[in-house]
């Protein structure tokens, strides 16, 4: 009867610490389960979700500096097509790269050859959907008129085998342009895009697809 009775005081004594130390670690794991879903959240807030746009966090971007930084070295007050006019700059300069450095291009050899070329044609396109500069400052929805337009404006200034069409992801520029592909030469094309209600932005030369074109298919 003594040696029963001392198990069962035994029991008592370490029952409430066998609860205590399941109950601590109940505890933490509800906290641990809690913890890493806003960890999570936290992390992937700052993407701007759901977007197949390539160039959607460089458009961001370009919004933003249009409002923080000199887009022109002038002591004029900055009026709205000059704003337009520093944003696509800042976008040619900052977004533009990722069209050249597409990994089935090939690499141009002597740019300088046809740059003079290119700028020409991205003057020309300018011109064809923005006539009136000083009314051509807020970016609007593209539509295939707006592809009929740049596709017209290439053949006017002489180049019929100019590719147009809307972006897809893959090649790099905003899905919110049309864009333009234009042989230049045996080796460079023009690839650059317009944005519709506010200009093109003006890309230099860059090589052509492995496969000989402009654009993919």
């Amino acid at each position: 009867m003594f040696v029963f009775g001392d198990e069962d005081s035994s029991a008592r004594r370490f029952g409430p610490v066998t609860l205590g130390v399941l109950a601590l670690v109940v505890a933490l794991s509800v906290a641990a389960a809690l913890w890493h879903p806003e960890r999570g959240s936290e992390t992937a807030a700052p993407t701007p979700a759901g977007s197949l746009d390539p160039l959607a966090v460089c458009r961001q971007n370009v919004q933003d500096a249009g409002l923080s930084i000199s887009l022109y070295d002038s002591a004029e007050p900055l009026d709205a097509r000059k704003l337009v006019e520093g944003k696509l700059r800042w976008e040619a300069q900052h977004c533009g790269p990722l069209v050249a450095d597409d990994p089935d291009r090939l690499q141009l050899a002597d740019p300088w050859l046809v740059t003079a070329k290119a700028e020409q044609i991205n003057t020309g396109v300018d011109r064809a959907i923005c006539p009136d500069p000083a009314a051509c400052t807020q970016a609007r929805q593209k539509s295939g008129e707006d592809v009929s337009k740049v596709r017209a404006a290439l053949d006017g200034l002489g180049y019929p085998a100019a590719e147009v069409r809307l972006p897809e992801p893959a090649d790099g520029v905003p899905l919110s342009s049309v864009l333009y592909g234009v042989p230049l030469d045996q080796s460079a094309c023009l690839v650059a895009y317009a944005r519709i209600g506010e200009g093109t932005v003006h890309l230099p030369p860059v090589g052509r697809l492995t496969s000989g074109t402009c654009l993919r298919p």
